[in-house]
């Protein structure tokens, strides 16, 4: 009896292995079929595009890069950007003759040649548009003229023009000009000034800012004979969208207005330094498409002589 029992065990081992195995060769073949069906539906790594999208993206609002800094060629410009600087430049708000009907005697116009001793006689004011002057010595003394006042930084901002510094060149101290004025009582004064103004201010934050220099000057020394030149142009490649033509255009009417309001003259130079497309020359820039080169500073000393106060 004892003899049976014992041969029963192996018997129930292999049965009990043979189920085992079998259940085990289930759940494989289910977890391989799993498997290939996830791959069947995972996507390939390459992803085509949708129609409507290009490899060459414009940057999103939100991104912190400046889309100005961005590269040209990797970006797509939108349309409303790409025509401010390849097209013709707006006209001028008025031409010079229209100028001089509704200006009166404030506008220069055309005259003899007034000859070096009139031009050796001013005091130019400006930002670093009027600093090239010195840098290319159109003037009298070359660059170690006495006729160039701007600060020692170059530029001069429309909104620092009563607290901002110019360099004295008669002893290279630092001073206003207010009181560079009070010392020097110039027998003339050409202020060219606003291309950074443009930019950001109002008509009327530039016009106040604009009439209080020209006040104070009249101030300090009655006698100066005061020009307020128009803003040059820029070249056509000059990509800053925030001083484009159309605000040159516009401001240079209101210096126009504030040299009227002061009894005091308005120089229209910007008429002998713009082409056909409306923008500044390219011979007449300094290659940055904003400064003044000297043959253009050459030029705009022609127009001066040649458009002088009676």
């Amino acid at each position: 009896m004892k003899k049976r029992k014992l041969r029963i065990f192996p018997v129930i081992s292999l049965i009990v292995f043979v189920i085992v195995v079998v259940y085990a060769c289930i759940i494989i073949k289910d977890v391989f079929k799993k498997d290939v069906e996830d791959n069947t539906n995972t996507p390939d790594t390459e992803v085509s595009l949708p129609d409507n999208t290009t490899e060459n993206v414009t940057p999103d609002n939100d991104s912190n890069e400046d889309p100005d800094d961005t590269p040209q060629t990797s970006v797509e410009i939108p349309e409303e950007d790409k025509t401010e600087f390849k097209s013709d430049a707006p006209k001028p708000l008025y031409t010079h003759a229209e100028l001089l009907e509704l200006f009166d005697d404030t506008i220069l116009d055309k005259s003899e040649d007034a000859g070096q001793e009139y031009i050796d006689d001013m005091i130019f004011i400006g930002d670093s548009t009027t600093h090239g002057m010195a840098y290319y010595g159109v003037l009298k003394g070359g660059k170690n003229t006495n006729q160039v006042w701007t600060p020692k930084s170059g530029t001069l901002a429309m909104w620092n023009l009563l607290t901002e510094n110019i360099v004295y060149p008669e002893d290279d101290s630092e001073m206003s000009i207010a009181d560079a004025i009070h010392l020097k009582t110039p027998k003339t004064v050409v202020l060219t000034l606003g291309v950074n103004g443009v930019s950001s201010l109002s008509e009327e934050n530039f016009k106040k800012y604009y009439n209080d220099l020209v006040k104070i000057i009249k101030e300090k020394s009655p006698e100066t004979n005061i020009i307020l030149q128009s803003i040059y142009p820029v070249c056509d490649y000059y990509e800053v969208k925030s001083i484009s033509m159309e605000k040159i255009n516009r401001a240079n009417v209101w210096i126009a207005e504030i040299a009227k309001e002061n009894e005091v003259y308005y120089l229209n130079t910007i008429s002998a330094l713009v082409g056909e497309n409306g923008y500044l020359i390219n011979d007449y820039c300094n290659g940055d498409g904003i400064h003044i080169s000297k043959a253009g500073f050459e030029v705009i000393l022609d127009y001066i002589r040649t458009h002088a106060i009676d």
